[in-house]
Protein backbone atom coordinates (compact mmCIF):
# COMPACT_ATOMS: atom_id res chain seq x y z
CA UNK A 1 0.00 0.00 0.00
CA UNK A 2 1.33 3.45 -0.95
CA UNK A 3 0.76 5.37 2.28
CA UNK A 4 2.27 8.53 0.82
CA UNK A 5 -0.43 8.76 -1.84
CA UNK A 6 -3.14 8.13 0.72
CA UNK A 7 -1.84 10.83 3.05
CA UNK A 8 -1.42 13.34 0.21
CA UNK A 9 -5.13 12.87 -0.53
CA UNK A 10 -7.13 15.13 1.78
CA UNK A 11 -9.78 12.45 2.28
CA UNK A 12 -7.26 10.33 4.18
CA UNK A 13 -4.62 12.95 4.98
CA UNK A 14 -6.78 15.28 7.04
CA UNK A 15 -8.00 12.51 9.41
CA UNK A 16 -4.40 11.30 9.70
CA UNK A 17 -3.24 14.77 10.72
CA UNK A 18 -6.19 15.04 13.12
CA UNK A 19 -5.16 11.76 14.75
CA UNK A 20 -1.60 13.07 15.15
CA UNK A 21 -2.96 16.28 16.69
CA UNK A 22 -5.05 14.36 19.21
CA UNK A 23 -1.94 12.41 20.24
CA UNK A 24 0.17 15.56 20.50
CA UNK A 25 0.75 16.50 24.14
CA UNK A 26 -0.62 19.94 24.85
CA UNK A 27 -3.77 21.94 25.49
CA UNK A 28 -6.50 22.47 22.91
CA UNK A 29 -4.86 25.61 21.50
CA UNK A 30 -1.59 23.80 20.92
CA UNK A 31 -3.35 20.82 19.38
CA UNK A 32 -5.19 23.09 16.92
CA UNK A 33 -1.94 24.80 15.95
CA UNK A 34 -0.26 21.42 15.58
CA UNK A 35 -3.07 20.27 13.29
CA UNK A 36 -2.63 23.40 11.18
CA UNK A 37 1.08 22.71 10.71
CA UNK A 38 0.59 18.98 10.16
CA UNK A 39 -1.87 19.71 7.35
CA UNK A 40 0.48 22.34 5.91
CA UNK A 41 3.44 19.94 5.75
CA UNK A 42 1.21 17.24 4.27
CA UNK A 43 0.18 19.57 1.46
CA UNK A 44 3.84 20.41 0.85
CA UNK A 45 4.53 16.74 0.06
CA UNK A 46 6.51 15.97 3.21
CA UNK A 47 6.95 12.21 3.75
CA UNK A 48 4.05 11.02 5.92
CA UNK A 49 6.40 9.62 8.59
CA UNK A 50 7.99 13.06 9.03
CA UNK A 51 4.81 15.11 9.37
CA UNK A 52 4.76 14.64 13.14
CA UNK A 53 8.40 15.73 13.49
CA UNK A 54 7.88 19.00 11.62
CA UNK A 55 4.46 19.80 13.09
CA UNK A 56 5.85 19.27 16.59
CA UNK A 57 8.92 21.37 15.84
CA UNK A 58 6.91 24.28 14.43
CA UNK A 59 4.30 24.18 17.20
CA UNK A 60 6.91 24.19 19.95
CA UNK A 61 8.87 26.95 18.20
CA UNK A 62 5.74 29.11 17.80
CA UNK A 63 5.32 29.26 21.57
CA UNK A 64 9.04 29.37 22.36
CA UNK A 65 9.62 32.48 20.25
CA UNK A 66 6.80 34.46 21.84
CA UNK A 67 8.95 37.63 21.74
CA UNK A 68 9.23 37.42 17.95
CA UNK A 69 6.37 39.18 16.13
CA UNK A 70 3.69 36.76 15.00
CA UNK A 71 3.99 37.86 11.39
CA UNK A 72 7.70 37.02 11.45
CA UNK A 73 7.23 33.65 13.12
CA UNK A 74 4.55 32.84 10.60
CA UNK A 75 6.82 33.75 7.67
CA UNK A 76 9.53 31.33 8.79
CA UNK A 77 7.16 28.43 9.38
CA UNK A 78 5.13 28.97 6.21
CA UNK A 79 8.39 28.82 4.25
CA UNK A 80 9.54 25.62 5.94
CA UNK A 81 11.99 26.96 8.52
CA UNK A 82 12.12 26.93 12.29
CA UNK A 83 12.31 30.58 13.47
CA UNK A 84 15.56 29.63 15.24
CA UNK A 85 17.24 29.73 11.82
CA UNK A 86 17.29 33.53 12.11
CA UNK A 87 20.08 33.31 14.70
CA UNK A 88 21.39 29.84 13.83
CA UNK A 89 22.44 30.70 10.29
CA UNK A 90 21.31 34.27 9.67
CA UNK A 91 18.34 33.31 7.51
CA UNK A 92 16.13 36.29 6.59
CA UNK A 93 13.72 36.97 3.70
CA UNK A 94 16.47 38.53 1.58
CA UNK A 95 18.59 35.36 1.57
CA UNK A 96 15.94 32.66 2.02
CA UNK A 97 16.77 31.01 -1.32
CA UNK A 98 20.30 30.26 -0.12
CA UNK A 99 19.09 27.81 2.53
CA UNK A 100 17.50 24.38 2.41
CA UNK A 101 13.94 24.31 3.72
CA UNK A 102 12.40 21.46 5.68
CA UNK A 103 9.85 21.03 2.89
CA UNK A 104 12.62 20.45 0.35
CA UNK A 105 14.62 18.02 2.46
CA UNK A 106 11.72 15.97 3.86
CA UNK A 107 9.82 15.81 0.57
CA UNK A 108 8.93 12.17 -0.02
CA UNK A 109 10.61 12.12 -3.44
CA UNK A 110 13.90 13.25 -1.89
CA UNK A 111 14.43 10.13 0.22
CA UNK A 112 17.21 8.80 -1.99
CA UNK A 113 18.24 5.87 0.26
CA UNK A 114 14.74 4.76 1.24
CA UNK A 115 15.10 1.19 -0.09
CA UNK A 116 18.27 0.69 1.96
CA UNK A 117 17.32 2.28 5.28
CA UNK A 118 17.80 -1.01 7.13
CA UNK A 119 21.47 -0.88 6.21
CA UNK A 120 21.90 2.20 8.36
CA UNK A 121 18.92 2.50 10.69
CA UNK A 122 19.89 -0.77 12.38
CA UNK A 123 23.37 -0.41 13.92
CA UNK A 124 23.94 -4.16 13.83
CA UNK A 125 23.35 -4.19 10.07
CA UNK A 126 25.77 -1.27 9.65
CA UNK A 127 28.40 -3.24 11.59
CA UNK A 128 28.13 -6.15 9.14
CA UNK A 129 27.88 -3.85 6.13
CA UNK A 130 31.13 -2.08 6.97
CA UNK A 131 33.27 -5.14 7.70
CA UNK A 132 35.72 -4.22 4.91
CA UNK A 133 36.33 -1.05 6.95
CA UNK A 134 36.31 -2.74 10.37
CA UNK A 135 39.50 -1.03 11.54
CA UNK A 136 37.59 2.26 11.39
CA UNK A 137 34.79 1.02 13.66
CA UNK A 138 34.81 0.82 17.44
CA UNK A 139 35.27 -2.81 18.47
CA UNK A 140 31.87 -4.50 18.65
CA UNK A 141 31.95 -7.13 21.39
CA UNK A 142 28.41 -8.45 21.71
CA UNK A 143 24.88 -8.25 20.42
CA UNK A 144 22.12 -8.66 23.04
CA UNK A 145 18.64 -9.81 22.00
CA UNK A 146 15.85 -11.94 23.48
CA UNK A 147 17.88 -12.97 26.50
CA UNK A 148 20.92 -14.02 24.44
CA UNK A 149 24.37 -12.43 24.28
CA UNK A 150 25.88 -13.19 20.88
CA UNK A 151 29.58 -12.83 19.93
CA UNK A 152 30.63 -10.20 17.39
CA UNK A 153 34.29 -9.11 17.15
CA UNK A 154 35.54 -11.50 19.79
CA UNK A 155 37.77 -14.51 19.23
CA UNK A 156 35.66 -17.08 21.05
CA UNK A 157 32.44 -17.81 19.23
CA UNK A 158 29.76 -18.91 21.65
CA UNK A 159 26.98 -17.17 23.52
CA UNK A 160 28.08 -15.20 26.56
CA UNK A 161 26.62 -14.29 29.95
CA UNK A 162 25.97 -11.02 31.77
CA UNK A 163 28.95 -11.81 34.00
CA UNK A 164 31.20 -11.68 30.93
CA UNK A 165 30.07 -8.15 30.13
CA UNK A 166 30.67 -7.08 33.72
CA UNK A 167 34.19 -8.47 33.55
CA UNK A 168 34.73 -6.59 30.31
CA UNK A 169 33.63 -3.35 32.00
CA UNK A 170 36.33 -3.90 34.61
CA UNK A 171 38.89 -3.94 31.80
CA UNK A 172 37.71 -0.92 29.80
CA UNK A 173 34.91 1.59 29.35
CA UNK A 174 32.21 0.29 27.03
CA UNK A 175 29.07 1.66 25.39
CA UNK A 176 25.68 -0.03 25.23
CA UNK A 177 23.67 1.27 22.27
CA UNK A 178 20.23 0.49 20.89
CA UNK A 179 20.42 -0.98 17.42
CA UNK A 180 17.30 0.93 16.41
CA UNK A 181 16.64 4.59 17.16
CA UNK A 182 18.78 7.66 17.49
CA UNK A 183 19.38 10.92 19.33
CA UNK A 184 21.18 9.06 22.11
CA UNK A 185 18.03 7.27 23.24
CA UNK A 186 18.94 4.38 25.54
CA UNK A 187 22.69 5.03 25.41
CA UNK A 188 24.81 3.89 28.36
CA UNK A 189 28.45 4.52 29.09
CA UNK A 190 29.58 1.76 31.46
CA UNK A 191 32.89 1.76 33.32
CA UNK A 192 34.63 0.57 36.48
CA UNK A 193 36.59 3.21 38.40
CA UNK A 194 38.31 2.65 41.76
CA UNK A 195 36.27 -0.47 42.43
CA UNK A 196 32.94 1.20 41.59
CA UNK A 197 30.69 0.57 38.58
CA UNK A 198 29.50 3.73 36.83
CA UNK A 199 26.66 4.20 34.37
CA UNK A 200 26.72 7.53 32.53
CA UNK A 201 29.12 8.76 35.25
CA UNK A 202 26.79 7.82 38.12
CA UNK A 203 27.48 5.04 40.59
CA UNK A 204 25.45 1.85 40.25
CA UNK A 205 25.56 -1.28 42.36
CA UNK A 206 26.74 -4.51 40.78
CA UNK A 207 23.30 -6.06 41.33
CA UNK A 208 21.47 -3.21 39.61
CA UNK A 209 23.98 -3.21 36.76
CA UNK A 210 23.47 -6.96 36.36
CA UNK A 211 19.70 -6.45 36.20
CA UNK A 212 20.09 -3.65 33.65
CA UNK A 213 22.33 -5.70 31.37
CA UNK A 214 20.01 -8.68 31.68
CA UNK A 215 17.06 -6.50 30.62
CA UNK A 216 18.67 -5.11 27.45
CA UNK A 217 17.14 -6.20 24.17
CA UNK A 218 18.30 -5.18 20.71
CA UNK A 219 21.58 -3.68 21.96
CA UNK A 220 25.18 -3.78 20.82
CA UNK A 221 28.11 -3.58 23.21
CA UNK A 222 31.07 -1.65 21.83
CA UNK A 223 34.21 0.04 23.08
CA UNK A 224 33.60 3.56 24.36
CA UNK A 225 35.74 5.74 22.11
CA UNK A 226 37.41 8.86 23.45
CA UNK A 227 38.32 11.56 20.95
CA UNK A 228 41.93 12.47 20.21
CA UNK A 229 43.91 14.16 22.96
CA UNK A 230 44.18 17.49 21.14
CA UNK A 231 40.37 17.69 21.08
CA UNK A 232 40.06 16.68 24.74
CA UNK A 233 42.45 19.51 25.57
CA UNK A 234 39.98 21.93 24.02
CA UNK A 235 36.74 20.46 25.34
CA UNK A 236 37.79 18.72 28.52
CA UNK A 237 38.76 15.13 29.28
CA UNK A 238 35.19 13.82 29.24
CA UNK A 239 33.78 15.93 26.41
CA UNK A 240 32.63 14.12 23.30
CA UNK A 241 33.89 15.21 19.88
CA UNK A 242 31.85 13.85 16.98
CA UNK A 243 32.21 15.02 13.40
CA UNK A 244 29.41 15.00 10.87
CA UNK A 245 30.60 14.40 7.29
CA UNK A 246 28.54 14.51 4.10
CA UNK A 247 29.47 12.54 0.98
CA UNK A 248 27.47 12.38 -2.24
CA UNK A 249 27.89 9.71 -4.89
CA UNK A 250 27.44 11.42 -8.26
CA UNK A 251 26.43 9.06 -11.05
CA UNK A 252 28.85 10.77 -13.47
CA UNK A 253 31.76 11.98 -11.34
CA UNK A 254 31.65 9.44 -8.51
CA UNK A 255 32.08 10.09 -4.75
CA UNK A 256 32.26 13.74 -3.70
CA UNK A 257 33.36 14.86 -0.23
CA UNK A 258 30.93 17.66 0.52
CA UNK A 259 30.88 19.03 4.07
CA UNK A 260 32.41 18.56 7.50
CA UNK A 261 31.61 20.00 10.93
CA UNK A 262 32.36 19.12 14.54
CA UNK A 263 30.10 18.82 17.57
CA UNK A 264 32.09 19.32 20.77
CA UNK A 265 30.61 18.46 24.16
CA UNK A 266 30.65 20.20 27.53
CA UNK A 267 30.12 19.05 31.11
CA UNK A 268 26.42 19.91 30.74
CA UNK A 269 25.84 18.05 27.49
CA UNK A 270 26.82 14.58 28.70
CA UNK A 271 28.12 11.80 26.45
CA UNK A 272 25.77 12.11 23.47
CA UNK A 273 24.40 14.78 21.17
CA UNK A 274 20.90 14.08 22.47
CA UNK A 275 20.86 17.07 24.81
CA UNK A 276 22.09 20.64 24.58
CA UNK A 277 24.95 22.88 25.68
CA UNK A 278 27.42 21.61 23.13
CA UNK A 279 29.33 23.40 20.39
CA UNK A 280 28.88 23.38 16.63
CA UNK A 281 32.15 24.13 14.82
CA UNK A 282 32.73 24.53 11.10
CA UNK A 283 35.73 22.78 9.51
CA UNK A 284 37.12 24.29 6.31
CA UNK A 285 38.88 22.57 3.38
CA UNK A 286 42.20 22.69 5.21
CA UNK A 287 40.79 21.39 8.49
CA UNK A 288 40.64 24.77 10.22
CA UNK A 289 37.93 25.45 12.82
CA UNK A 290 35.64 28.43 12.23
CA UNK A 291 32.38 30.14 13.26
CA UNK A 292 31.72 28.20 16.51
CA UNK A 293 28.22 28.25 18.03
CA UNK A 294 26.81 26.82 21.23
CA UNK A 295 23.36 25.25 21.29
CA UNK A 296 21.61 26.21 24.51
CA UNK A 297 18.28 24.54 23.68
CA UNK A 298 16.49 23.14 20.65
CA UNK A 299 15.96 26.73 19.51
CA UNK A 300 18.61 28.93 21.13
CA UNK A 301 22.11 29.43 19.77
CA UNK A 302 24.91 31.88 20.54
CA UNK A 303 28.26 32.72 19.01
CA UNK A 304 31.13 31.53 21.19
CA UNK A 305 34.91 31.98 21.03
CA UNK A 306 36.12 29.87 23.94
CA UNK A 307 35.04 26.52 25.32
CA UNK A 308 32.80 27.24 28.35
CA UNK A 309 34.54 24.66 30.56
CA UNK A 310 38.22 24.91 29.65
CA UNK A 311 38.37 28.50 28.42
CA UNK A 312 40.40 27.29 25.41
CA UNK A 313 40.12 29.27 22.20
CA UNK A 314 38.22 27.47 19.42
CA UNK A 315 39.62 29.39 16.46
CA UNK A 316 43.19 28.59 15.51
CA UNK A 317 42.68 24.86 16.00
CA UNK A 318 42.38 22.36 13.18
CA UNK A 319 41.44 18.76 12.46
CA UNK A 320 44.32 16.35 11.96
CA UNK A 321 44.47 13.70 9.22
CA UNK A 322 41.87 15.45 7.06
CA UNK A 323 43.11 13.87 3.82
CA UNK A 324 42.86 10.42 5.40
CA UNK A 325 39.29 11.14 6.45
CA UNK A 326 38.26 12.34 2.98
CA UNK A 327 39.78 9.26 1.38
CA UNK A 328 38.01 6.94 3.83
CA UNK A 329 34.47 8.28 3.43
CA UNK A 330 34.82 8.59 -0.35
CA UNK A 331 35.91 4.96 -0.49
CA UNK A 332 32.84 3.93 1.51
CA UNK A 333 30.64 6.02 -0.80
CA UNK A 334 32.06 4.16 -3.79
CA UNK A 335 31.48 0.88 -1.96
CA UNK A 336 27.79 1.84 -1.55
CA UNK A 337 26.89 3.57 -4.85
CA UNK A 338 23.21 2.63 -4.56
CA UNK A 339 22.90 4.93 -1.55
CA UNK A 340 24.12 8.23 -3.00
CA UNK A 341 23.53 10.41 0.06
CA UNK A 342 25.61 9.50 3.12
CA UNK A 343 25.93 11.38 6.41
CA UNK A 344 28.59 9.95 8.75
CA UNK A 345 29.04 10.48 12.49
CA UNK A 346 32.75 9.99 13.20
CA UNK A 347 35.03 10.38 16.22
CA UNK A 348 38.58 11.63 15.46
CA UNK A 349 41.04 9.37 17.31
CA UNK A 350 44.78 9.84 17.92
CA UNK A 351 45.92 8.93 14.42
CA UNK A 352 42.73 7.82 12.69
CA UNK A 353 38.93 7.83 12.92
CA UNK A 354 36.12 5.73 14.41
CA UNK A 355 32.80 5.60 12.55
CA UNK A 356 29.86 5.58 14.95
CA UNK A 357 27.09 5.38 12.38
CA UNK A 358 25.84 6.29 8.94
CA UNK A 359 22.46 8.02 8.66
CA UNK A 360 20.07 6.89 5.94
CA UNK A 361 18.65 10.41 5.49
CA UNK A 362 20.88 12.39 7.83
CA UNK A 363 19.97 16.00 8.45
CA UNK A 364 22.23 18.41 6.52
CA UNK A 365 21.11 21.39 8.62
CA UNK A 366 24.19 21.14 10.86
CA UNK A 367 26.19 22.55 7.96
CA UNK A 368 24.00 25.58 7.29
CA UNK A 369 25.80 28.08 9.61
CA UNK A 370 29.09 27.26 7.91
CA UNK A 371 28.53 26.53 4.22
CA UNK A 372 24.88 26.18 3.13
CA UNK A 373 24.32 22.91 1.33
CA UNK A 374 22.64 24.63 -1.59
CA UNK A 375 26.10 25.95 -2.51
CA UNK A 376 26.93 22.40 -3.63
CA UNK A 377 26.10 21.55 -7.24
CA UNK A 378 26.10 17.86 -6.32
CA UNK A 379 23.60 18.36 -3.51
CA UNK A 380 21.33 20.48 -5.73
CA UNK A 381 21.52 17.88 -8.48
CA UNK A 382 20.79 14.92 -6.20
CA UNK A 383 17.85 16.61 -4.47
CA UNK A 384 16.43 18.24 -7.60
CA UNK A 385 16.73 21.78 -6.19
Amino acid sequence: MNYQKLISNGLFGCPYCLLLAIRYKGNLGRKLRYYKYANMTRKKGVAFFRIDRLATDYTNAWYHFSDMPKIERNWYIQNGFNPSKKVYCGLVPDNVNQYLSDFEFYRASNYKNLKSTLWFDNKLNTYYLLQPFAKYLPKHHYYIADGNIYPLSVETKHNFKVEDIMELIKEKAIAAKKCLGGHGDGFYKLEYVNGIFLINDKEISSNKLFDLLESLNGYIITDFIKPAKYLREIGGEDAFAVMRAMVIYDEVEGPQFERLMLRLGTTKSGHTQAGHDYLYIGIDDKGGFYNPLIELSDYDFEKIDKHPDTGKEILGNSLKNLDKLKSLVKEISGYLPTTPYLIFDIIPTEDSFSILEINSHGQPFNFEPFDPVKNSKYFRKLFNL
